[in-house]
């Protein structure tokens, strides 16, 4: 668990660098030890698609975040309006942040 843990966090740290070169071989080893298609590692997913460019990936683990939250967060439905932008989707951001009104 202190390992799942470490290397989730350090996932993190380098996707706010946005370090290419160091990430895959991060995400890599956290899936060695755990399932990262399980909702409780769609944040991790999400950080590492959207840093590597695989905008569409990103935006299915961050759907799969959103649908696991009892409450969703603000912030997570900004995020995804933000990548809808990204992928060149702006009726579908707009319609996201009117939603947020």
């Amino acid at each position: 668990e202190t390992l799942v843990q470490a290397l989730t966090k350090k996932i993190v740290s380098l996707a706010k660098l946005e370090d290419k070169e160091r990430l895959p071989a991060a995400y890599k080893s956290l899936a060695a030890w755990v399932d990262v298609s399980d909702a409780k590692f769609a944040r991790v997913t999400y950080l590492h698609e959207k840093v590597l460019g695989n905008l569409g990936l990103a935006l299915a683990a961050l759907n799969q975040q959103i649908s696991d939250e009892a409450v969703v967060r603000r912030e997570l439905l900004e995020e995804r309006a933000e990548l809808l932008d990204l992928l060149g989707w702006k009726s579908y951001a707009e319609h996201e942040r009117l939603a947020l009104l």
